[in-house]
């Protein structure tokens, strides 16, 4: 009978546990914004202008400057119980009662998606150097949050047909939209594009054999892409195509790895020979899973004239995503 009634007891708690998860508030707030709570006085701190800096810092790679994250600040005491349900929350505690100095970090506590990031020290000098040597776990953390807004989103209507057809081609799996559409395709090449009356999203799938191993370097891939989009990609007048276009500022390189699998990533802006079109674009290139093919997921984003980060930040998104089958 004991056992029954504990047994009775964990089903009641993972019932309720289930309940409250579907209840759970959709987060708010605008597009890579975030919250800052502070103390009087702590936002005149050195600490408080070394966060404010890494979350407003330019981001590489675009045709207008445009900052990471919109930032607000508001004291503990205003903090009430609509801005508690904003997406990406930082708790800045500069107190000679902590104990326990470091970065903590919770999950939808008040809606879902949210991350809440604590930075607790005891002193502004020790959160000032806690603050700049987690630059990249602080970024990391939110950007995480928007990328998971973006899965929920797309997660209800997915692109089926697009996604088996990329599983079969390149032995990927990714997220993916059905507000995408197939603008061109070959063996070894895929156009992916979502238009509006104001803007372009796109995608490029782009495939070779891979059997050398200097294949896998920036400098031959970047010649392959230019070469592939000067084949697949012309412009709207005869004799002008795609480009990666570094007149203004240099192509970006890092390699990473990202759900098990190193990659190249290039950022960046593309342009038109002969035309005056542009953006910007973001570039993974990475070896297939069985060693065969060297694979490149280029996205870019047409947009004149107007900020373009939340456009982008879908389709990093989508390559941040990419996983093998």
């Amino acid at each position: 009978m004991k056992k029954y009634s504990i047994l009775i007891f964990l089903i009641s708690i993972l019932f309720i546990s289930c309940t409250e998860q579907r209840k759970m508030p959709v987060s708010i707030g605008n597009i890579n914004s975030v919250i800052v709570v502070v103390r009087d006085g702590v936002s005149k701190t050195k600490a408080a202008k070394t966060l404010d800096s890494i979350l407003t810092q330019e981001i590489y790679g675009m045709p207008q400057s445009e900052q990471l994250f919109d930032v607000s600040y508001v004291t503990e005491g205003n903090l009430n119980d609509l801005l508690k349900k904003n997406r990406n929350i930082i708790y800045l505690i500069i107190s000679d009662t902590v104990k326990k100095e470091g970065i903590f970090k919770s999950e939808d506590v008040f809606a879902t998606p949210q991350t809440i990031l604590f930075i607790r020290t005891s002193n502004p000098d020790s959160a000032q150097k806690l603050i700049q040597k987690s630059e990249k776990v602080i970024l990391q953390a939110l950007t995480n949050t928007e990328f998971r807004r973006i899965y929920e989103i797309m997660s209800k209507s997915p692109a089926i047909d697009l996604k088996k057809k990329i599983s079969q081609n390149y032995g990927i799996d990714l997220q993916l939209i059905n507000l995408f559409f197939e603008a061109k395709s070959t063996n070894d090449f895929m156009w992916l594009r979502m238009e509006t009356n104001d803007y372009s999203q796109a995608l490029i799938f782009m495939k070779e054999p891979f059997n050398k191993e200097n294949q896998f370097n920036p400098a031959h891939i970047r010649s392959w892409i230019d070469n592939t989009l000067k084949l697949q990609i012309p412009g709207q007048f005869e004799g002008t195509y795609m480009k990666i276009d570094d007149s203004v500022i240099k192509v970006k390189v890092d390699r990473v790895i990202i759900n098990d699998i190193e990659r190249i990533v290039f950022s960046g802006l593309w342009g038109v020979e002969g035309d005056f079109m542009g953006g910007p674009f973001r570039s993974h290139t990475f070896i297939s899973k069985d060693k065969s093919s060297l694979i490149t997921v280029y996205a870019y984003v047409y947009y004149p004239n107007e900020p373009k980060r939340n456009l982008m930040m879908d389709l990093e998104a989508i390559l941040h995503s990419i996983k093998y089958n």
